[in-house]
């Protein structure tokens, strides 16, 4: 069986990290299964280079994220789990109350029920790993490619009385 993996791109900024794991799992042969929302498709063009054209030639499949009888949204579709990147905040919920109102979510709820690997199971434990040492823990996938070089400054030294 290919290695097989479904990728998921929602609305949310950072588009760029769904494009990102779709070029690597290619470069690692795996066979990439992609869901597109609506709004995530207008983000491909606002935030990236690529038009929503060059991302669905990424994947070897793409799926409509209204059809609720696409392979993804089966149970007997094995896959070796699913990624969302990014995940707004609605799919989140939608996903972590099984509101299975689009394929995306359908197919994530999927991988949680049959147990794949999912990237937000594995950002959870990690979450609640950390939360054994400290109560407040945040979590925040950020990185320096989402920021412009004009939005950082230099830091300022520690006045004598603030340190």
């Amino acid at each position: 069986m290919a290695r097989r993996i479904v990728v998921g791109i929602t609305g949310a900024s950072g588009v760029i990290y769904g494009v990102t794991i779709l070029r690597l799992l290619a470069e690692k042969n795996f066979e990439t299964h992609l869901i597109l929302s609506q709004v995530g498709k207008r983000i491909i063009e606002i935030e990236t280079d690529y038009s929503v054209s060059e991302v669905e030639a990424m994947a070897h499949y793409t799926y409509n994220n209204k059809d609720m009888e696409a392979a993804p949204a089966s149970g007997s579709f094995i896959t070796n789990g699913m990624v969302v990147a990014p995940c707004t905040v609605k799919t989140l919920s939608g996903i972590a109350n099984s509101y299975t109102n689009n394929l995306l979510i359908r197919a994530a709820d999927v991988t949680l029920k049959e147990k794949r690997k999912s990237v937000l199971k594995m950002s959870y434990d990690a979450v609640q790993y950390a939360k054994t040492f400290c109560e407040d823990v945040e979590f925040s996938p950020e990185d320096s490619s989402r920021t412009g070089i004009s939005n950082l400054s230099t830091p300022k030294p520690l006045a004598a009385s603030d340190a």
